[in-house]
């Protein structure tokens, strides 16, 4: 994937099951920590061109085919301009491949995880679509819900 509005692989390692991307180097901070450590108040043009900025950048994921699933501003890195750059692509999958939800897979694993079972319902909590919390698949209306509370 070559976006501006992505960060860029620099090498993965697929072996199961150990599945690592190395991405650029953004130094601190993400847009959350901008925002809340640092507490930025950005001006309006600000706003609008890192809006702007990452509509592009999702226009051009679902032009692939792919759904993040976990859009949140933790996940948006800034560079020196403050332009935004996606990253965090751990959780993010083909629309094809996303497989439909059956009662069974929704049914507790029994283990202890502290979090959701994370076969069908994957994400940060707070950042998730309506539909992905009543059960439905994710796709990339699911992403822009997350993209616009963001």
């Amino acid at each position: 994937m070559d976006h501006p509005g992505l960060a860029k692989l620099i090498a993965a390692h697929a072996r199961p099951p150990n599945y690592l991307m190395f991405f650029e180097y953004f130094e601190p901070p993400n847009l959350a920590d901008k925002i809340h450590v640092e507490e930025w108040s950005p001006s309006i043009q600000q706003v609008i061109t890192i809006a702007s900025y990452l509509a592009k950048t999702l226009q051009y994921l679902q032009i692939l085919g792919i759904v993040h699933r976990d859009i949140k501003p933790a996940n948006i890195l800034l560079d020196k301009d403050l332009l935004p750059h996606l990253a965090d692509f751990g959780l993010a999958m083909y629309q094809k491949d996303i497989k439909s939800v059956s009662a069974e897979n929704w049914k507790s694993s029994g283990k202890p995880t502290g979090g959701f079972y994370k076969k069908n319902m994957v994400g940060t909590l707070i950042y998730m679509a309506p539909e992905i919390l009543r059960k439905d698949l994710h796709t990339e209306k699911s992403d822009v819900y997350s993209f616009a509370i963001s």
